[in-house]
């Protein structure tokens, strides 16, 4: 391993195949252009491609020493990625995983990828902070493909890297006034971004006539680049 001496950087646990990982590197990338990544991986002894800031971490996924190689203490968050094919298999390690990480940093974002929604709460009592069910959404997407056609283009669309709009997060801040999402999501509107969802405390609401803005509410909305709390209440025209 060639150290990067990363800080604020990014783990991906787990190495299922070459394309898939690759993708997800070259995705974060392109949103994310300074991110710095390490790949975990038991059995690789070096990365098949080679890409900026990215570094392999040979080394078993659940003992503590690899996290350590890999700088957990600095990284800002974990992606765990699935062990194997077999559902029972892979979703019970990657829930190992989570709670080795967890137990150590309770407060580092971590994702997991879940294979089948009937582990659902080995994850929760993993305390994951995102849990991934890839096979549930690619099956709903091929669903929602054929009843409602030109769904799957939208969403490919959205969380594709080379697209001119994608799917962003910002963390509401602190506000100055009262202001309902009505308001706020109107003034987002006018200037290219289109408001989709909100999140509170682990709940997602899409229906947010009524709802008021609240310090600490995850919103996510569709547009050309993502914005900080002071581009938000720029754009929207909140009072500064």
């Amino acid at each position: 391993m060639a150290n990067i001496y990363s800080r604020n950087h990014m783990i991906i646990v787990n190495y299922p195949r070459e394309g898939l990982v690759r993708e997800i590197i070259e995705t974060i990338q392109e949103l994310e252009l300074q991110t710095e990544i390490f790949v975990l991986a038991p059995t690789l002894k070096n990365l098949p491609f080679h890409l900026p800031r990215v570094d392999l971490v040979s080394g078993s996924v659940v003992s503590w020493d690899t996290y350590q190689r890999a700088e957990i203490e600095q990284a800002k968050k974990v992606l765990v990625l699935r062990s194997s094919e077999d559902p029972m298999i892979s979703d019970a390690v990657t829930a190992s995983i989570v709670t080795l990480i967890k137990n150590h940093h309770p407060s580092l974002f971590v994702a997991a990828e879940c294979l089948s929604q009937k582990h659902s709460e080995l994850f929760k009592m993993a305390k994951a902070d995102s849990i991934i069910y890839s096979e549930t959404i690619l099956n709903d997407v091929l669903s929602h493909s054929v009843l409602d056609p030109g769904t799957a283009e939208i969403l490919a669309t959205l969380i594709n890297k080379k697209s001119k709009h994608s799917i962003f997060r910002t963390l509401i801040g602190k506000l100055r006034e009262y202001s309902t999402y009505s308001f706020f999501s109107k003034r987002l509107l006018d200037q290219g971004y289109t408001v989709l969802a909100m999140r509170r405390e682990n709940q997602m609401f899409f229906h947010l006539h009524g709802e008021t803005l609240k310090h600490g509410d995850e919103v996510y909305y569709i547009g050309r680049h993502r914005l900080n709390w002071i581009e938000v209440k720029k754009e929207a025209k909140l009072p500064t």
